[in-house]
């Protein structure tokens, strides 16, 4: 279930984990996308943003002013699925939310 948006903790580097194959920047950047993707609910904000849009112009109402910034980062998210440092780990929680449905 998502949760409301927390403040998150990046473990600080000490002299044990420096000697680790995964460098500090990896995990922040591990952090940050289980946190967008599991925690925030990415996705599944864009798709009720999407749909909520659809059902506004399809009543007659005007497209929503976000709705460029939104499938700009919707782009983001299938390019950097396809293709980018975190592939895998999005692939990961994408799988996830397919076998959720």
């Amino acid at each position: 279930a998502c949760q409301e948006i927390t403040k998150c903790e990046v473990p600080e580097e000490t002299p044990e984990k420096a000697d680790s194959t995964e460098s500090l920047d990896n995990r922040r950047d591990d952090i940050l996308v289980t946190h967008i993707f599991q925690k925030c609910c990415l996705v599944q904000r864009i798709l009720d943003a999407w749909e909520a849009n659809d059902r506004i112009q399809a009543e007659g109402g005007m497209r929503r002013g976000n709705m460029g910034h939104l499938t700009r980062i919707a782009n983001a998210v299938v390019q950097n699925m396809e293709k980018g440092p975190m592939q895998a780990q999005i692939c990961e929680f994408m799988k996830e939310l397919q076998i959720g449905r």
